[in-house]
């Protein structure tokens, strides 16, 4: 099937647009959620799948506590044979989870990063949102007897990097947000406790990625507001960052996830 690529457009011969992705010579990155059209002569396709990365804990000053690290994305890959040209492929592609909010009272469960998938070959889940402890890593899951050649999980080649924790106060007094998870995107940093205390640096990103952004350094009382997670280089999909309170910073978004075709 012939196509017309157009910035990050692709129209096909009959006339459908598909403005969810971009191709390259053999391969085709989806940003945000679409159809994978088999292509002419094509039967076989290695496919890389990353959920989105978990958002950060913001500080809990009655829990005397940092807030916690944002769980990674899961990463899958598989070589994925006994397909058919012209056959349609559902891509899921999930964002990474809010931050959040600092808070005078006890812990606040950050959001979990969105599930990507490649049809009903891999499935990748988002990295858990931080509560009281670190949130879990996301993981990958195949399905497709005979067809799943060869696979791979958890390899963390081609994410960024998680957000850096805001720092608190040495007196235990004031406490810093949690970074956000990383996934293609870096995560965000987690904002400072207040009082010019140092905030969190945002994740570096990998490839494509957008990198995440820095938390806020805040010279009051009030905790610096964390940073927002990266996205995945061509959407804005990383999640959103928590906000500061008295005396608490607040948690990092998660960075952003994508699936990659290659043929």
């Amino acid at each position: 099937m012939a196509v017309t690529v157009g910035g990050t457009n692709i129209t096909y011969n009959d006339s459908t647009v598909q403005a969810t992705a971009y191709v390259g010579q053999n391969v085709q990155a989806f940003t945000s959620s679409g159809t994978f059209t088999v292509p002419t002569g094509i039967t076989k396709v290695t496919v890389f799948v990353f959920g989105g990365g978990g958002g950060g804990g913001g500080g809990a000053v009655a829990s005397y506590a940092n807030g916690r690290q944002g769980g990674s994305g899961g990463i899958g890959s598989a070589q994925i044979g006994g397909l058919t040209p012209g056959a349609s492929i559902s891509v899921s592609v999930g964002s990474g989870g809010a931050g959040s909010n600092g808070t005078t009272g006890g812990f606040i469960t950050a959001t979990s990063g969105g599930t990507s998938s490649f049809g009903s070959y891999i499935s990748c889940t988002g990295g858990a949102g931080a509560s009281s402890v670190n949130g879990a890593n996301g993981t990958a899951t195949f399905s497709g007897v005979g067809q799943i050649l060869s696979k791979t999980e958890s390899f963390y080649i081609g994410m960024g990097q998680n957000g850096s924790p805001g720092s608190s106060d040495p007196c235990g007094a004031y406490y810093g947000g949690g970074g956000g998870g990383r996934s293609v995107g870096g995560g965000g940093g987690g904002g400072n406790s207040g009082f010019n205390r140092d905030a969190g640096a945002g994740g570096t990103a990998s490839g494509p990625g957008a990198n995440g952004s820095n938390g806020v350094v805040s010279s009051t009382s009030s905790g610096g507001d964390g940073g927002s997670g990266g996205g995945n280089g061509v959407a804005s999909n990383g999640g959103a960052n928590g906000a500061g309170t008295t005396q608490a910073g607040g948690g990092g978004g998660g960075g952003g996830g994508a699936v990659y075709v290659f043929w």
